[in-house]
């Protein structure tokens, strides 16, 4: 299990998307426990993990492997690192600071595993990611592994805008208008997130690497790290064996444990089941339905039923339901469902195929709304150059792609409507009131890719990620010219309120001291360090000209 030890189990930033509020330290544990877990039954020795953060895996899985280089940008981080490590694990401990496509400084092939865990969904898009495991397969040696823990789902990626939305909307809206809402938020998803198709590709665009084994996550604790997400494993040389259809005995579907026991009583060495009901997400896709069907209930009321069972498997229990059987789990295609590989135990240990995408997208364009409504007012004024006015579109719509007819062209009928109608934000938009305002309002417009930015909005509900804030923390300190507590930029996520804030504790400072706020916030420096590591773990988000 995991270290216990206060200093190397800081859980400062880990906030919940549904609430805001910080994640219990019990599912945070559970994370941490189940991932190491996973990795250490690769058996590394000389490990290279991008995006280290505060080292939380770095101190779990030191005491076994022989030598652990640990690659952040952040600087601080990194140096946090090195105070908290004693002289005997500083001698088998390598801290270097570099993007994560920064892997020239590291010989070929001089590690047997590459660790990108809780990383990905923050790279700018899935080419980077396909850069990054490019880099990753050049330093590894015949037969290493790459371990991309924490993948964010695709398939599921409505479910969770719909479970963010039911959290963070108004218990009396009537839940037919969370449609909106949610398409919304899944467009505008600033973080990356993959399809399991993908992972069939990634052998064509990275020669050295292949996909050995896509799995859910294990854990009591239900969360969105735990429901939503799930580990990679990818080996570097020849490609295994694959098994194919005629290897694989293909099981009806079951809805109990019990149907699913007595099934593998007769199946054979290798048997699959696509499309088991997942009992996590089961809820959530009852709400989405409601909504979808426009019953006449409101949020609240759906948000009551996300603790009622809805039916469907438990991964965790299906992953325990032989001690006979080798148990893989994946998301399914359909969404709310997953598909399952149990393995005899001494059977062929062969790697299970990922079915290919066709035509359907197996990455999404992150922030692609937000970059899309920074571009319509550019787009109206170039055609403005070139057409008369009554030629110019008062309406530009968003699609992540264009609707299809089975023939392959544009099916006209499906197209979304126009319209121009101001978006939630944009109808309580409320001017920032003074200089101190427009500049923190201006340096979040600029870093979102916003259009503006008011003075009551709340800079994680526009987009801003723990990432971004400590980005902004830095302008804004270079912007005013003195210290800003990291911490701040959380405890204040609008522009009234960080204002009114910084204005205030400017104002009772002694001149060469802080001010008695920034102490109260600031109080225990290293607390405060930890807090900007933590917000850059699970994260090795930008190139060098980001």
């Amino acid at each position: 299990g995991a270290t216990t030890a206060p200093t190397r189990f800081n859980t400062s930033g880990w906030l919940s998307s549904y609430t805001g509020e910080p994640l219990p330290e019990s599912d945070i544990r559970q994370w941490l426990d189940e991932t190491v877990n996973r990795i250490l039954a690769l058996k590394p020795k000389r490990v290279l993990e991008i995006g280290c953060g505060t080292g939380m895996l770095l101190y779990a899985c030191l005491p076994k492997v022989s030598h652990y280089t640990a690659l952040d940008l952040s600087p601080f981080a990194l140096e946090s690192i090195r105070a908290e490590l004693t002289s005997e694990e500083l001698a088998k401990v390598t801290l270097v600071n570099q993007a994560a496509h920064e892997l020239a400084v590291f010989d070929d092939h001089c590690f047997d595993l590459v660790i990108i865990n809780s990383v990905a969904q923050y790279f700018p898009n899935a080419a980077y990611l396909l850069q990054v495991l490019e880099q990753a397969a050049r330093v590894l040696i015949e037969g290493g592994s790459v371990f991309l823990g924490d993948v964010r789902s695709l398939e599921e990626a409505t479910a969770f805008s719909a479970l963010v939305e039911l959290h963070k909307a108004p218990g009396q809206m009537p839940a037919a208008k969370l449609g909106a809402r949610i398409e919304d938020r899944t467009a505008s998803e600033a973080e990356l997130v993959l399809a399991t198709a993908f992972f069939a590709e990634v052998s064509s665009a990275v020669p050295r690497l292949s996909c050995a084994k896509i799995a859910l996550k294990r854990g009591q604790q239900a969360n969105e790290m735990r429901d939503f997400r799930a580990d990679v494993i990818l080996r570097v040389g020849a490609q295994p064996h694959a098994l194919h259809d005629a290897d694989l005995q293909q099981a009806p579907v079951v809805d109990s444990l019990d149907a699913l026991r007595a099934t593998l009583l007769s199946a054979g060495d290798l048997t699959v089941m696509k499309g088991l009901p997942n009992a996590r997400l089961a809820p959530t896709y009852h709400a989405l339905a409601q909504i979808r069907n426009q019953s006449p209930v409101t949020v609240q009321d759906l948000r009551q039923t996300l603790g009622e069972n809805h039916g469907g498997l438990d991964p965790n229990q299906v992953f325990d339901i032989s001690a006979d059987h080798d148990v893989e789990l994946r998301f399914g295609t359909a969404p709310g469902t997953f598909d399952a590989l149990f393995r005899r135990k001494g059977s062929r240990s062969a790697a299970w195929p990922i079915p290919r995408a066709g035509a359907a997208p197996t990455a999404n364009t992150p922030k692609a709304r937000t970059i899309f409504e920074a571009l319509v007012p550019k787009l109206k004024a170039h055609i403005r150059d070139y057409l008369p006015e009554y030629m110019v579109p008062q309406s530009i719509v968003f699609l992540q792609t264009f609707p299809l007819t089975p023939n392959g062209k544009i099916d006209r009928k499906v197209l979304p409507q126009p319209t121009v109608a101001p978006s939630p934000s944009a109808a309580e938009f409320a001017v920032p009131g003074n200089d101190l305002e427009r500049t923190i309002a201006d340096i979040w417009r600029d870093m979102l890719g916003i259009e503006r930015v008011g003075r009551k909005d709340n800079i994680f509900d526009l987009g801003a990620s723990s990432l971004l804030t400590v980005e902004a923390n830095g302008r804004l300190q270079a912007a005013l010219g003195r210290k800003i507590p990291l911490v701040t930029m959380f405890r204040y996520p609008t522009v009234e309120t960080l204002a009114a804030h910084l204005g205030k504790s400017a104002a009772t400072a002694t001149p060469g001291l802080p001010s008695p706020a920034d102490n109260a916030a600031s109080g225990d420096q290293e607390r405060d360090s930890r807090l900007a590591a933590a917000a850059d773990r699970r994260r090795q988000a930008r190139t060098r000209s980001s």
